[in-house]
């Protein structure tokens, strides 16, 4: 049945065509193979002479243009269609289909003038050779046939700058779809193209300006593009880093909408992680061009909307508070002053109140603790500045005595590591404990002063209730209920996990405090 197939292709099937069925292995068997072996075999007979440099203009495809032989464009937009649904169906085949394709197909996306239709159906066809369909793990030459085929693609000489000068070729689709062919060739070599990306002219200067772009189709490409980019290559995240990459993001953060933005955020945030973390470089960057501003609206959150904070929104708090860890974490002078420009800017406070009850998912509560630890440790400025917290604004407890609530950070924090139900919230907490501890000699004599009972509990005998104030106390009724309950008769799962990790706790603040 060949009524799918345009005339010129059914020609070439009943023998007009010259070379149906001639072809290593794949013609001879009927049915799809040799339809398959027909458009393969054109291909051949077309050859693969090709145009220009590749700058990425486009003809508007009268017959005559995007073709390097018999074809013309929209045939041979044809033939490539017919081939990619091929390779769909058949991807065991798909390396051996790639050696007699790919160079076909670079050298149509290397013609000037460029014919769109063409160039698209060939681009969709190369993603295709070159994505890793499931089960390809390991094959033929050592390796799968999508890194055999991407291997075709880049190995060879201006393939690389060919795709990049489509980046910024006037047809939308032409444009998208050389964005979506060079992430999935990221994806396969990463470290090749990296290389002949950073090689190019004006080749990152190309994949930047998609973010300036209105058209949000284009503009995801490019961040998707760049987070495959921007995975560990210091050289290539500085170069970014220097096409104002910082404000670029943050320009689409917001205009998505911060923490309450769509999945766009996310990868916004995850290409900036990129380029911060590890990157000394590019930290310093960060902070002499001013970018923590650029970090505060995406952590404020009114204490009154924590409840009601969305899956998505959660997720974009807890990349952002990770973005913030990456800075300030660390001994170096470099942590040190990143940690001193974002105190100044609240930063503390900020985290401090992402972990009230009133947030619902752990994973933030715990990843704002995290935070918090890594604002306290190693400052002076910031421990002292933790004790005036009170309790975090969104707490249930917030509206209480204001003599209690201006003085029980500390103490909240602690009661959090004893009574939190989820293991990671409790292990972040005692982070953030033994970080503010750590070297602060003054917090660690208000803790000292607390582990002996106040008059007020001393008056009261053995009922009276352990003060807000008494966070040693906690931490010592916390441990003799947990040696009197032998390790096992707890009043739940929860309550022996927070009693054991009260212990653990208890023997950390000991070393804190000097042994």
């Amino acid at each position: 049945n060949m009524s799918f197939l345009p005339g010129f292709m059914k020609d070439a099937m009943m023998g007009k065509g010259g070379q149906a069925g001639s072809g290593r292995g794949l013609g001879g068997a009927g049915g799809g193979l040799r339809e398959l072996e027909v458009l393969l075999a054109m291909l051949a007979e077309d050859g693969g002479g090709g145009g220009g440099g590749g700058d990425g203009h486009v003809g508007t495809g009268d017959g005559e243009n995007g073709s390097s032989g018999g074809l013309v464009g929209e045939e041979l937009a044809k033939v490539y269609s017919e081939v990619q649904k091929h390779v769909s169906m058949a991807p065991a085949s798909k390396a051996e289909i790639g050696m007699r394709v790919i160079d076909h197909a670079m050298h149509t996306l290397a013609s000037a003038p460029l014919h769109a239709e063409a160039a698209r159906a060939a681009l969709g066809l190369l993603a295709v050779m070159v994505s890793p369909s499931d089960g390809e793990s390991n094959h033929a030459f050592n390796h799968s046939p999508a890194g055999f085929n991407a291997s075709l693609v880049v190995d060879e000489d201006g393939n690389v700058e060919t795709l990049l000068g489509l980046v910024g070729a006037d047809d939308f689709y032409v444009r998208f779809y050389a964005l979506r062919l060079l992430t999935a060739l990221l994806k396969v070599k990463t470290g090749v193209v990296q290389g002949k990306v950073l090689m190019a002219p004006h080749g990152i200067a190309k994949i930047m300006d998609t973010l300036d772009e209105s058209r949000e189709m284009l503009r995801n490409e490019g961040l998707l593009l760049l987070l495959e980019l921007t995975h560990g290559n210091q050289e290539v995240q500085k170069v970014i880093a220097f096409e104002s990459a910082f404000q670029r993001l943050f320009t689409i953060i917001g205009n998505e909408g911060y923490a309450d933005g769509n999945i766009v955020v996310a990868d916004a945030l995850a290409v900036l992680r990129n380029l911060l973390d590890g990157n000394a470089s590019n930290q310093l960057f960060f902070r002499e061009t001013s970018c923590f501003e650029y970090l505060v609206p995406l952590l404020q959150v009114d204490p009154d909307e924590l409840r009601g904070l969305s899956d998505g929104a959660c997720t974009n708090y807890v990349l952002g508070l990770d973005l913030l860890s990456i800075l300030v974490s660390g001994s170096s002078p470099a942590a040190r002053a990143n940690q001193a420009a974002a105190g100044q800017l609240g930063f503390l406070k900020l985290a401090w109140n992402l972990s009230a009850e009133r947030v619902r998912a752990p994973s933030l509560r715990a990843r704002a603790l995290r935070t918090v630890g890594d604002m306290l440790a190693g400052s002076d400025e910031h421990q002292r500045a933790f004790m005036t917290l009170g309790v975090p604004a969104g707490n249930f407890s917030r509206h209480a005595d204001p003599a209690v609530w201006k003085t029980s950070s500390l103490a909240h924090l602690i009661t959090v590591v004893l009574n939190a139900a989820a293991y990671e919230e409790r292990a972040s907490a005692a982070c953030a404990v033994i970080s503010f501890l750590e070297g602060n000699a003054e917090g660690q004599m208000a803790l000292a002063s607390t582990l002996a009972p106040s008059p007020e509990e001393l008056e009261g005998g053995a009922n009276s209730p352990v003060g807000v104030g008494s966070v040693g106390r906690l931490l010592v009724a916390s441990l003799l209920a947990g040696d009197a309950a032998g390790g096992g008769s707890g009043s739940g799962a929860g309550a022996d996990a927070g009693l054991t990790h009260g212990g653990n706790l208890l023997e950390e603040v000991s070393l804190a405090l000097g042994g």
